[in-house]
């Protein structure tokens, strides 16, 4: 997978989620897998409510983050990997 920054990135049309209190479970309804998710990975899901891409992600995270540190653009992209790895996002490179 190659995730550049303007790469769009949608959810999964069948993936839906509910928000508890630490955080988040996202559930594939196709395969019936549950796949937890803390309060930082609910954010960005959050922020996929609309496709969007890698930048725009870091740039709204960034926005809810007091003091968002160095390395988040690598953990916010390992993360949107791993999702995909997950079936959870789609990508649009076309």
């Amino acid at each position: 997978m190659v995730l550049g920054p303007d790469t769009p990135i949608a959810r999964n049309p069948n993936v839906v989620y509910r928000e508890l209190a630490e955080g988040g479970v996202l559930l594939r309804l196709d395969s019936g897998q549950y796949h937890g998710v803390n309060a930082t990975g609910l954010a960005i899901w959050n922020l996929l409510e609309e496709p969007s891409t890698l930048a725009e992600l870091n740039a709204g995270l960034e926005a809810q983050v007091e003091d968002p540190p160095a390395e988040l653009e690598q953990e916010v992209r390992t993360f949107l990997e791993d999702l995909w790895a997950r079936d959870l996002v789609v990508l649009d490179d076309s």
